[in-house]
């Protein structure tokens, strides 16, 4: 008689606890990437949005702004004492580049006006001017003072800019403002390095001290 089936299969005994085992570390890796990491605390005065305004005005467009200025002017001043009739071609040119010059100069004040004003226009829309940020693994959750909120996930972090006064983590087309001095919770050196390892992951092609 074969021997085949005489021993039925059987689970092996620790079969139920390692599952348990591994829904225990899930559950704790899950309520780990939930546990606040950071938090921060302030009011937008119109000095940090002024602040904010200047680290969006990225210096390639100060510089691109500062060529055409000068390759206009400089057009313009060759046709107006050209034997040519372009007298009023280089007038414009002048006057356009000499423009170009004005607006790069006032570029991040105009855009902070426009933070100011939109600030006052729409304090109602998220509680004021006070800002409370947690920071997780998994996101920045930014509260209003009356306890409205807005989730920013760190799988659409793109970027982040700092200064001596603020650092600002860019999630597509919205950046979020972190003054240093505003920290309850974890430290702005911390942060720093909080941030630049979700802009860098190990492994990735980053530089080794991004923005810095």
């Amino acid at each position: 008689m074969s021997d085949l089936l005489t021993s039925p299969p059987t689970a092996p005994v620790d079969a139920a606890p390692r599952a348990e085992s591994a829904d225990d570390a899930l559950a704790d890796e899950s309520a780990e990437r939930r546990r606040p990491r950071f938090i921060c605390e302030y009011e937008y005065t119109d000095d940090l949005l002024t602040r904010f305004a200047r680290m969006q005005v990225s210096a390639k467009r100060r510089g691109a702004l500062l060529l055409m200025g000068c390759i206009e002017i400089a057009i313009g001043l060759l046709w107006i004492f050209s034997p040519q009739s372009l007298h009023w071609a280089g007038i414009f040119f002048v006057a356009v580049g000499a423009y170009s010059l004005w607006y790069r100069s006032n570029m991040y004040q105009n855009l902070a006006q426009r933070y100011i004003r939109s600030m006052e226009r729409d304090e109602n829309e998220m509680g004021g001017r006070h800002r409370r940020i947690v920071v997780t693994d998994e996101a920045a959750i930014v509260f209003a003072s009356d306890d409205r909120s807005q989730r920013y996930e760190f799988s659409e972090f793109t970027d982040f800019q700092h200064d001596d006064a603020m650092f600002v983590a860019i999630f597509g087309v919205n950046g979020v403002a972190f003054p240093v001095d505003s920290f309850t919770l974890g430290t702005a050196a911390e942060f720093g390095d909080f941030l630049a390892s979700k802009r860098y992951p190990a492994g990735s092609m980053g530089p080794d001290t991004p923005n810095r």
